[in-house]
Order: C-alpha cells, then sequence, then structure tokens
C-alpha cells in the first residue's frame, strides 16, 4: 500500500469509525430538511402564538398554528438533539479527536456567527431601526461580562446574541461531558436513565437544555441496546397519531392553564411521530432523492435565518397591517429560500468562507 493510499484509509477511518445501518442512514438524511423547516416555523410562529393566546379563544387558525409551530415543530427542534447524540455516541471518537472536530465544525461557527448578529443589531440600533442593546450591554458593564452576554446568554435572558444557536451551545456543553455522561450511563444506565428522565420532567432552566440533555443521551441508549433502530418498526402508527392529536388537542384546548407537563409528553409524542412519518417516506425513492438533495442547506438554514426572519416577518407585518397564517407561512417560505441560495451562492463563490461558517461541512 502506497502512503498517499495509507493517508487516504486513515482519513476514512477517522471520518466514518464505523459503518451505520444503511436504513438509519437515509433516514437521518431524510429528515435534515424537513427538521429544519419545522425549526423555521417555530421561530416564525411567535408573535401567532402570543395573539391566539390571549384573545382566549380558540379558533381554526390559532389550532393550526399552535399545533404546527407551538407543539409539533418544537418535538423536531429538540429531535435534533437525538440525532446529534445518536451520531456522536455512535462514533465514539477519542476524546481529543472529538474535541478538535467540534472546535471546527460547532464552537468556530457559533463565534463567528453570533459575532456577525451582534454587529448586525449594532448598526441597526445606531440607526434607529431596532430596538436598543439593553439586552447585552449596559452601560458600567465590564467588557467580559458583554462578551458573556453576547455569546452565551448568561443575563440576557439565556439566548446568545444569534438566538437560535443555544442548541449548539447546549450541545457543546454536552459533548465536553460526554466522558462523565458515558461513564454514569455504563455503570448505571437505568438509575443515569430516572435522573435523566426526573430533569427532564421537573428541570427548567433558560441557560441550559435538560429536555435535551434526555434527547442527547437517549442517543447513547439506543446506539448500546438498539442501534439499528428497531423500535420504530414496533411503533403503530395509527395508534401514535391518534394518541398524538387526543394529547395536542388537550393542550391547546388549556394550554391557558400552563399545562406543562402535558407539553412535555407532546413533545416526546411529536419526536415520536416525527420519526414515524420520516420513515415511511423511505420507500419512495423520488421523495427521498428530492430530501436527501436539500439535505445539504439545512445548516445553512439554521444559521442563517436568524435575524432575516425577524426582519422581513416586521417589514410583511408592515406592509400587510397584520399577521396572518397565510403570511406567516409566505415568510417562513421565503426567508427558507433566501437562505438556500444565500448557502449556494457562497459556496460557489467563497467556498473559503462557506467551510468556515459551516463548519466544514
Amino acid at each position: 500500500m502506497t502512503k498517499a493510499q495509507t493517508i487516504q484509509q486513515n482519513t476514512t477511518e477517522e471520518q466514518n469509525p464505523k459503518s451505520m445501518h444503511p436504513t438509519v442512514s437515509r433516514l437521518i438524511t431524510v429528515m435534515r430538511f424537513p427538521q429544519i423547516v419545522l425549526v423555521v416555523l417555530r421561530h416564525n410562529a411567535g408573535p401567532l402564538l402570543d395573539l391566539f393566546y390571549g384573545c382566549g379563544s380558540i379558533t381554526a387558525a390559532g389550532i393550526f398554528v399552535t399545533g404546527l409551530g407551538g407543539i409539533f415543530a418544537y418535538s423536531a427542534l429538540l429531535l435534533m438533539f437525538f440525532l446529534s447524540g445518536y451520531l456522536f455516541w455512535y462514533r465514539e471518537y477519542p476524546y481529543r479527536v472529538m474535541l478538535k472536530k467540534k472546535v471546527n465544525g460547532i464552537l468556530l461557527p457559533y463565534l463567528l456567527w453570533n459575532t456577525v448578529v451582534f454587529v448586525f443589531y449594532c448598526i441597526g440600533a445606531k440607526a434607529g431601526l431596532m430596538q436598543t442593546l439593553t439586552s447585552y450591554y449596559r452601560a458600567g458593564d465590564h467588557p467580559l461580562l458583554v462578551l458573556a452576554r453576547i455569546y452565551t446568554g448568561w443575563g440576557a435572558g439565556g439566548y446568545p446574541a444569534a438566538y437560535p444557536l443555544w442548541y449548539m451551545r447546549d450541545l457543546l456543553l454536552m459533548m465536553l461531558v460526554s466522558p462523565v455522561l458515558a461513564r454514569c450511563m455504563k455503570r448505571l444506565p437505568a438509575v443515569m436513565l430516572v435522573l435523566l428522565a426526573a430533569l427532564w420532567a421537573f428541570g427548567s432552566n433558560p441557560y441550559f437544555s435538560t429536555e435535551g440533555l434526555l434527547l442527547f443521551c437517549l442517543g447513547w441508549y439506543v446506539v448500546h441496546w438498539d442501534r439499528d433502530w428497531t423500535f420504530l418498526d414496533k411503533l403503530k402508527p395509527i395508534p401514535l397519531m391518534l394518541l398524538y392529536a387526543l394529547c395536542m388537542s388537550v393542550e391547546i384546548a388549556g394550554f391557558m392553564a400552563g399545562s406543562l407537563w402535558l407539553h412535555k409528553i407532546n413533545v416526546f409524542l411529536g419526536s415520536l411521530v416525527f420519526l414515524k412519518i420520516c420513515s415511511s417516506l423511505l420507500p419512495y425513492g423520488g421523495i427521498t432523492a428530492v430530501l436527501t438533495k436539500l439535505s445539504v442547506f439545512s445548516f445553512c438554514i439554521y444559521l442563517f435565518h436568524e435575524p432575516l426572519l425577524s426582519v422581513i416577518r416586521t417589514v410583511a407585518i408592515n406592509l400587510a397591517g397584520s399577521y396572518t397564517v397565510g403570511l406567516y407561512l409566505l415568510v417562513s417560505g421565503f426567508v427558507i429560500i433566501v437562505c438556500m441560495a444565500a448557502g449556494w451562492l457562497l459556496q460557489r463563490f467563497c467556498p473559503g468562507l462557506y467551510r468556515i461558517f459551516s463548519g466544514g461541512r
């Protein structure tokens, strides 16, 4: 074997240390684009959710937006932790190799995009087009405190400057402590599962997602107990859908009463429903081919959609005079297309910059 072949083999083994079941690999790829579309729908639903909850009555539009953007889309967002956890625990890179990969793949894009967004906020505030930056900067604050707010969200409601990137922040923290988590789950798997479930049920922290921690660690349990995802075959679609529809209806009807437990159950059920729907698409080659091609834009959409989404929504509301369900869907679709176009242009004309922002994806 030549030296070049040896280097290529070592690189291939580092990138793909274990062969994944082809069906699971295809399913993960098929899920990526619908998942990120639901994330955008979730982040765009805020004004309508506030409107529907505040009116005190249940309408068809309110049910649609609450069910799609308020509940189901949140399940898809948190399911990102499960997928990341499954892939992370499946590959089992040495800790130093993992750290190097995550610095380039998560930390660098996270820092860069938060910087870009904060600069954008500063320019907008200076021009009088946006609100003041009191969440991140107050007169007399130490520079390190300001940086902590910008990049961690500490003291700024738990969200960094680019608020959707809280997922990357929490995911990186979970990966940093992964040796401790892995040791505990290997030695006391049942006890750890109960503790994680208790944190999920009772914990609520704006600075760290206990729901995300449970789903990230569930990736470990699936790798070690059901690595080929046979649990999906055991889920009966009709009973699952009926149970989810019932629980969602109850939550929507009593949302004003603050049904937090029911919301958590719906998030879990919604994750299973989303997995089942995506797995049902696998036999359809045309659909999976399209979703596979679109999946390459997922990270660009995730990274770029804010603050673009907030700006476009504000402009659309000012032009239309109100925010309707139709406008909600139109704005979401427009932002997704713009982000895809931006990613394509950046990749084509500035590939080096694209690799930095995308973390080498």
